[in-house]
């Protein structure tokens, strides 16, 4: 969770590509993939809603009006 910043380092700091992900979140989220290892929400999700959820997480600069875009 601290790699895909949903979590800040406790200490220390992380880079990744000679990118810190502190200060270069948005950056670093473009270079990165999420497999997720467990399916806490994903039962209670339609294929839509899960498009919108990770399309939010990899770029969370993007307007609704954007999300619901790429998307259709």
């Amino acid at each position: 969770s601290m790699l895909t910043g949903l979590y800040p380092p406790t200490s220390g700091a992380i880079m990744i590509n000679g990118k810190n992900l502190q200060t270069d979140l948005s950056r670093v989220r473009m270079e990165l993939g999420v497999c997720p290892q467990q399916d806490v929400l994903f039962a209670n999700l339609t294929v839509r809603e899960h498009l919108l959820l990770f399309a939010s997480i990899k770029a969370p600069g993007w307007t609704q009006k954007e999300l619901q875009q790429q998307v259709n």
